[in-house]
């Protein structure tokens, strides 16, 4: 569990642009997938930012699992803190092959040298990594992640973020940029794997419809503050696009 208590984030304090976006947020998220929605400017990105160490709260808590995380920086949550992001080519090395750029997911937080990259050991491990995805990147181990679609890429990004098994995987809008088939694959893989893997993950999105079928629990801010909060499968639709757009 990741518990957040009493987070406190202003931006431009003391000026004429001062924004106080969170000012007393409390929030749990469990070992299952929540979807955070709400309009633009409401602190989704920011509360992202926050979990991952990236951005520095002025006040508040974080507790993973008990314990406290608050004075972690983003280097020390990236032990257990994975990201995907909006854009496909984020989180990949586009100039390597899928091969390398599995390799370099495999040693992250340890000494390498490019020469000593890849393993010939644990290559039958990326293979059935990739496998699982069902879309035959498995086959495409020497392939220029360049020369990838955006789909594919995307879904390598999903496998090189959960190859260590993190405890939190944040998910930034990661479809926004895919046509709606693609998306819609990419996200069914994203379920599949979080699933499987007893992921806490948290994914911000502006599609209700897919935060209903692809999350367990639904979470609207707004203004920094929660609007809703409930069970994927106690809302229908057209309440949660009424509460969307009036957040």
């Amino acid at each position: 569990m990741l518990q957040i208590r009493h987070l406190k984030k202003t931006y431009n304090a003391g000026t004429d642009n001062e924004l106080k976006l969170f000012e007393n947020l409390s929030i749990d998220f469990e070992a299952e997938t929540t979807a955070l929605l709400g309009p633009n400017g409401c602190g989704k990105t920011t509360l992202l930012e926050l979990i991952a160490g990236r951005k520095e709260q002025d006040e508040g808590a974080m507790c993973l699992q008990g314990k406290d995380i608050t004075a972690d920086g983003e280097r020390a949550r990236a032990a257990y803190i994975a990201r995907v992001h909006q854009d496909p080519s984020d989180g990949v090395a586009p100039s390597l092959s899928v091969l390398e750029n599995l390799a370099l997911a495999d040693h992250k937080g340890k000494p390498f040298t490019l020469r000593k990259l890849v393993r010939k050991e644990r290559i039958d491990f990326y293979r059935e990594k990739l496998a699982e995805l069902g879309l035959g990147l498995e086959n495409k181990l020497s392939s220029l992640v360049q020369d990838l679609s955006g789909g594919q890429r995307q879904s390598l990004s999903l496998v090189m973020a959960t190859m260590k098994e993190p405890r939190i995987l944040l998910l930034d809008e990661h479809t926004a940029a895919l046509d709606p088939a693609t998306s819609q694959t990419v996200l069914e893989k994203t379920r599949e794997l979080t699933a499987r893997h007893r992921i806490l993950s948290i994914m911000v999105t502006h599609e209700p419809r897919s935060a209903l079928r692809y999350a367990d629990r639904i979470v609207v801010l707004s203004r920094g503050s929660v609007a809703m909060d409930v069970r994927a499968e106690t809302i229908s639709e057209r309440e949660l696009l009424e509460t969307y757009l009036h957040a």
